[in-house]
């Protein structure tokens, strides 16, 4: 997770808690390889 904290922290960059978590937990179900699964369990709770 640290490259990520340095990319929420560039300089210019401004992150509420909100947005920061979400782009948190897009990254970690990239990561995990769990992104299908968790883009269609949004789409269907939309």
């Amino acid at each position: 997770m640290i490259g990520l904290a340095v990319r929420v922290k560039q300089s210019g960059m401004h992150w509420t808690v909100r947005e920061a978590n979400a782009i948190i937990v897009l990254r970690c179900s990239k990561l995990s390889g769990r992104f299908d699964d968790f883009m269609a369990k949004q789409r269907n709770s939309a």
